[in-house]
Formats: C-alpha cells, sequence, structure tokens
C-alpha cells in the first residue's frame, strides 16, 4: 500500500516565495536577455528538483518490505522485520517527508530515517501487522 507524505504548507510556501523572489530579481535585472538566461539557466535543475522530490515523496509496504521513495535523491528498501521502533520526531533534519510533523523509523543496529506519512495511524499499524515487535512511541 502506498502512502503520500504529508506536507507542511509552511514549508511548501517557503519554496514558492524563495522561487518567486529569485525569479523576480532575474526579471528586473537590468542586463541583456543572453545574460539573463545565462544566469537563470543553473537555477532550473534546483527548481525541477524541488518540484521532483514534492510530487515524488512516498513510502509504500509491499509484503515484508517498507520502500521510501524521496524523489532522485532517495530510494530506501527497508525490511520490515528489521524495524525496531517507531517515534514522533519534530526535527529539521533533511529527511524524505514534506512535513515537519514526522515519525522515525529506526532500523537494523544503529539506521534510521525521519518520513511523514500522511495517515501516521494507518501506516504503523500496517508495520505492526508485518512485525509486531516494533516498539511504538507515537
Amino acid at each position: 500500500m502506498r502512502f503520500k507524505s504529508k506536507i507542511s504548507y509552511s514549508l511548501a510556501a517557503l519554496f514558492v516565495a524563495l522561487f518567486i523572489a529569485i525569479i523576480a530579481i532575474y526579471v528586473m535585472m537590468d542586463v541583456r536577455w543572453a545574460l539573463k538566461i545565462m544566469i537563470f539557466l543553473p537555477i532550473l535543475p534546483s527548481i525541477a528538483l524541488v518540484v521532483d522530490i514534492y510530487l515524488h515523496t512516498y513510502y509504500t509496504i509491499e509484503g515484508a518490505t517498507l520502500y521510501i521513495k524521496g524523489g532522485v535523491l532517495v530510494n530506501l528498501k527497508i525490511p520490515i522485520r528489521n524495524i525496531t521502533a517507531i517515534s514522533r520526531s519534530g526535527s529539521w533534519l533533511s529527511s524524505p517527508a514534506l512535513s515537519t510533523d514526522r515519525i522515525k523509523i529506526s532500523y537494523n543496529k544503529r539506521s534510521s530515517v525521519l518520513i511523514s506519512p500522511e495517515s501516521t495511524e494507518e501506516f504503523v499499524n500496517m508495520l505492526l501487522t508485518v512485525n509486531p515487535a516494533i516498539a511504538v512511541n507515537i
């Protein structure tokens, strides 16, 4: 089953405002169009990356495996039997989560990932059906 990432609209608004500011500065620059294009071209991959992350961040539980997709940057495959704990986290660390309302998935011995599924309760319950030994603190 696929779970979309929860989205913090304040975080999304921050990115949109940043891009609008960049475009406004670009348009108001008093230089030739050729130079404007040369300045703007390096910005395009950043815009494409952010759009890709917003469109392609989700979590899939398939059989006994949790797949975490965060645009082109994150592609994790975690056996659910290796998950040891799930806890609430408000961390701002970089992660495949589009919201600051996050949960921390601890797996293996010292690995963890922060995610933000839209339906946290349903997501956690599905993981628990596969591995009831997961310690949950949310």
